[in-house]
């Protein structure tokens, strides 16, 4: 059977429409086409009920943290999506990257001293598509429970990081989309 190469992943079937382009002797590409696409010359049209697929990327998220937390979305060096486990909602793991201006050390030990960090807050992850389109949205109510504010070794040449670890209220997390 003749595969199919289309974009980044591999279908074994023709999905639908599209165009159809000879790689080698084992496989085609196969570009996905709408009704207002005009092929270019030399390539095949597959009719047929076309299911497109790109995967989502870990890399693209944006996390959003009330204003308060003078946390800005570039700061956010990674995040875990909810967790569902045991019949309630897991604590959740975000690490900050800790520049030395703007000082997201000094931004979390004054949360800490004014004790904002132990309230509940609300805030929003986003999943983006490849053009930064919001694919997937949560609503996340909780507290961050801890602050980790990383290790120092001579040995290393790492970037310094703060982690927090939040956890959700029970009734906290919601999919809008």
């Amino acid at each position: 059977m003749k595969r199919f190469i289309f974009l980044r992943g591999l279908v074994q079937n023709v999905p639908g429409p599209g165009i159809l382009m000879r790689h080698n002797d084992e496989d085609d590409i196969f570009i996905p086409v709408r009704g207002d696409h005009v092929p270019p010359a030399r390539t095949v049209i597959v009719p047929g009920n076309m299911r497109p697929y790109e995967p989502m990327r870990e890399n693209r998220f944006l996390l959003t943290f009330p204003p308060i937390f003078n946390i800005p979305e570039d700061m956010i060096r990674s995040a875990q999506r909810p967790t569902w486990f045991g019949g309630r909602w897991s604590s959740m793991s975000v690490v900050l990257h800790d520049p030395i201006s703007p000082s997201m050390t000094q931004s979390m030990y004054t949360l800490i001293q004014t004790e904002l960090i132990n309230s509940p807050f609300e805030y929003l992850l986003q999943i983006l598509d490849p053009v930064g389109q919001v694919i997937e949205e949560w609503s996340i109510t909780g507290r961050i429970i801890s602050c980790h504010f990383g290790n120092l070794a001579y040995d290393s040449d790492d970037l310094c990081n703060i982690t927090l670890i939040i956890t959700p209220n029970q009734d906290g997390v919601i999919l809008n989309y």
